[in-house]
């Protein structure tokens, strides 16, 4: 898959393929394959003359479609005629080279973070989301896992929700992941968060919460990994760079913004008993901070 001809496709088009290539079938693949490397004749071709051209049948490439999140192929072909002659594809990311000088290296940084967080918000289904949102604003427990740097994402969950009056567990021991999952019960909230969604720890504990009849809600980068298919519900980020270190912080902000829009809106949902809840929070750990003149509260 040829990353240059992102820049060649219609920019959520782009993200989508980026996420769902590695499970796509070999004929799928044909088809988003001649995609890519063709782009500017999808606008001139209908679907028979398209199936022909990639070496694939016609349902494939209507399959190929929904996958996309099109109701077919003339919602696809739509896109590309929408964006034709336009470099709208570009996912903007440009990956850190070990030669690059330092300045270069912290734009870089910074402007993987922006990009991820406005493909991120573009990729979202409002939908997944709303009913994600519903189903933790009425939820009296939530459990909260992560490996890794994604466990930061999982710790910083848990805080916020249990200032606001929330019982929200953030274990960053395996055991005892699966002991709280297996003490969930209907109407109780499981988030898993794995950028790529085959972090087996996450996976074993979502298993387990989901058979106990907690709600699932995924975070993650691929909507067709094995943690998205346990979920309920889907919060889908959009982060593809990477760079020469392995680990990019761009996906755990994206994550962390998903987390601090539900955190904001679970907030406003029951405004007068959350910040009631806050403001006790914040007095309570007020202790901890020094006090005097000229010295910050937060």
């Amino acid at each position: 898959m040829n990353q240059a001809n992102f820049a060649r496709v219609p920019h959520e088009c782009g993200l989508r393929v980026q996420a769902i290539y590695g499970d796509l079938k070999s004929a799928e693949k044909k088809a988003v394959d001649f995609m890519l490397n063709h782009p500017e004749e999808i606008p001139g071709l209908n679907i028979i003359h398209y199936a022909r051209k990639a070496g694939c049948s016609e349902a494939t490439i209507v399959r190929v479609a929904k996958r996309l999140g099109y109701d077919g192929y003339p919602q696809l072909k739509a896109a590309f005629e929408e964006e034709e002659g336009e470099q709208s594809g570009d996912v903007g990311y440009q990956e850190i080279d070990p030669g690059d000088p330092p300045l270069l290296v912290m734009k870089k940084v910074f402007d993987s973070a922006t990009t991820a967080l406005e493909d991120t918000l573009q990729l979202l289904d409002p939908y997944q989301y709303r009913a994600a949102l519903e189903a933790i604003v009425g939820a009296s427990r939530m459990l909260v896992c992560g490996l890794g740097d994604a466990g930061v994402v999982a710790t910083e969950t848990s805080y916020r929700f249990n200032r606001i009056g929330k019982q929200c567990h953030a274990p960053t021991d395996p055991d005892l992941q699966l002991i709280h999952a297996s003490k969930l019960k209907a109407g109780d909230i499981f988030i898993g968060i794995s950028h790529s969604g085959q972090s087996t720890l996450v996976i074993d504990a979502a298993e387990v919460a989901s058979a106990a009849g907690a709600t699932v809600i995924g975070i993650t980068n691929f909507p067709t990994s094995p943690l998205a298919k346990l979920s309920t519900y889907v919060l889908q980020t959009a982060v593809f760079t990477k760079n020469w270190t392995g680990e990019i912080m761009a996906k755990r902000i994206a994550q962390l913004c998903i987390i601090e829009s539900l955190h904001a809106n679970c907030l406003m949902a029951d405004r007068d008993v959350a910040v009631q809840e806050l403001k006790a929070s914040d007095r309570v750990v007020r202790r901890h901070k020094l006090h005097g003149p000229g010295i910050p509260t937060d």
